[in-house]
């Protein structure tokens, strides 16, 4: 349809028409009003940014990033165009640039609730967590009746390691919104609950009535999940588990197939031997790459390691993959090239890749002589970090296969993992997976890449400490066995454990769940996964 402006409504009016047609999927027809709007009023602050959203959303980041400048060269004191900014920043992998446009907004900002609410999620999500705990804390005091308020600045201050305090916000949340969901959710991970002390009869009846909003049934169902465990109540706790990822799994649009099949390209992309045909990359050995599925120890591993004094623990980066996108021009994930592909991509200039990557991380890394990369997802470009970084250490975590597998059934992760919500999905990911881990090992020297298991990290914790810190070149320090006390920043489901000493507790938990897992442990036995 070709659709004037001239003919119709005011600029306003077609904005309206824009939100409008974003509200109901309508998504050409929104992208077309933009296009003539900015075209018509290229000095419409509200029509830049709404152009950049778009662009945004169709992963047109370039486009996206032009428009943001655009709308913060209109009017430089917008707090809602630098804050924009800040996430388009972020989004391209352009840390310290997202970063300082968020700063920006801090001066720009007065008395706007939402307008601080929405700049500590953008700190938070940057791991600046103090200045995520302070626009938090603006937010609250502008408005101490807003629920959601409370519940952000809880996220943030449990993040930073104040368990304590986060639980008293949760628990303010749903004084003022005893139906928010995730606030109970918040609560029933941040500690364990008693018989004496728990959230279960609340939560069972907001369920009840719940009945049509998937969403909220889905957050209590997790949460009821966690606490019936807690209670050793196993077989409730997995009916409304598998109730939870039921949910979730029906709202996806996934298809383990092409992970599998990803898995086996890379296999043989990457053949014994490879390394001394493919260019070699940058020289820089200061990152430290912390690999695995999720819930297999990562989060402690980077705890430990970090403690070090010459260790910085950066988080989970995406600059990796990001960068891995854009060193083969294909402007598509490396998931989605053919071999061909593949190996055009392995024919780049593996140090320009290398470089960037070290670039991109920055200023966050390079006060300390290492940093630890903790994204699991880099477990599928252990290949590629080591033709670009081939100084790099990587570190692989191990955990048993029904253990792993049933931890991640056990989350609702934020974004990602899609293979998670499903027990025979899982399993197939699972030993496609394996494959994967064990090719990069057969290929990889070993002074770079290391395996470490989680059980015994649990079981002989000071000598398998000092294993990790000898394999990444550097001298002990005792405080390594102190990892508790790392004052670094965490946001993974891991949170709550890692602000104590080791416990064993969590070592075959699955055992309690046995009978509801036989399809997944009779699949991993087929593939030859010893799962005793």
């Amino acid at each position: 349809m070709n659709y004037s402006l001239e003919e119709h409504e005011s600029a306003e009016q077609v904005l309206s028409s824009v939100e409008t047609a974003l509200e109901s999927d309508q998504l050409d027809r929104a992208l077309g009003l933009v296009i003539k709007l900015v075209k018509a009023y290229p000095e419409m602050l509200d029509a830049q940014l709404l152009f950049s959203r778009i662009m945004l959303d169709a992963g047109r980041n370039k486009l996206a990033l032009d428009s943001a400048r655009k709308a913060v060269a209109l009017d430089t004191t917008d707090a809602r165009a630098m804050l924009h900014l800040s996430s388009v920043y972020y989004k391209c992998g352009f840390l310290e640039q997202a970063i300082q446009a968020a700063v920006r907004v801090e001066a720009l900002l007065e008395d706007d609730g939402d307008g601080w609410s929405t700049l500590g999620a953008a700190f938070y999500k940057l791991g600046e967590f103090q200045r995520s705990i302070a626009a938090h804390e603006r937010a609250v005091a502008l408005d101490k009746s807003n629920h959601l308020y409370w519940y952000n600045l809880g996220i943030s201050v449990q993040a930073a390691g104040d368990l304590k305090r986060g639980e008293e916000h949760f628990t303010k949340c749903l004084e003022l919104q005893p139906d928010f969901a995730r606030a109970y959710s918040s609560l029933a991970r941040i500690k364990k609950q008693s018989r004496d002390s728990n959230h279960i009869k609340e939560m069972e009846k907001l369920v009840v009535d719940s009945r049509g909003d998937t969403e909220t049934a889905m957050h209590l169902s997790y949460a009821l999940s966690k606490e019936y465990e807690d209670l050793e109540e196993y077989d409730l706790a997995f009916r409304f588990l598998k109730s939870g990822s039921d949910i979730r799994r029906r709202g996806l649009n996934y298809d383990v197939g092409q992970d599998t099949a990803f898995v086996e390209k890379l296999i043989r992309c990457f053949p014994a031997g490879c390394f001394d045909d493919y260019p070699f990359g940058h020289d820089s050995g200061e990152p430290v790459f912390i690999v695995g599925m999720p819930r297999s120890g990562t989060t402690l591993t980077e705890q430990i390691i970090s403690s070090h004094s010459d260790v910085f623990a950066a988080g989970e980066l995406r600059d990796f993959g990001m960068n891995l996108t854009l060193q083969g021009g294909e402007k598509k994930p490396v998931e989605m090239l053919d071999e061909a592909g593949i190996k055009r991509l392995l024919g780049t200039n593996a140090a320009s890749l290398g470089e960037r990557y070290i670039a991109k991380t920055r200023p966050r890394t390079g006060h300390t002589p290492h940093f630890i990369d903790k994204l699991p997802r880099n477990s599928h470009y252990c290949g590629f970090i080591h033709w670009a970084l081939p100084k790099a250490k990587i570190v692989l975590l191990d955990r048993h296969p029904v253990d792993v597998c049933f931890s991640n059934y056990k989350v609702l992760f934020k974004n990602g993992y899609e293979y998670s919500y499903n027990l025979d999905e899982l399993a197939e990911y699972y030993i496609a997976y394996c494959r994967l881990m064990d090719h990069w090992e057969a290929i990889i020297p070993s002074e770079n890449f290391y395996r470490v298991s989680y059980e015994a990290l649990v079981a002989s914790q000071e000598a398998e400490s000092r294993k990790l810190i000898e394999f990444c070149g550097l001298p002990w320090q005792d405080q390594c066995l102190q990892f508790y006390n790392n004052k670094d920043g965490v946001t993974t489901a891991s949170l709550a454990q890692v602000r104590q000493p080791i416990y064993k507790s969590a070592v075959a938990r699955w055992r309690h769940y046995e009978a509801y897992l036989q399809p997944l442990i009779r699949r991993l036995q087929q593939a030859g996964i010893d799962c005793k």
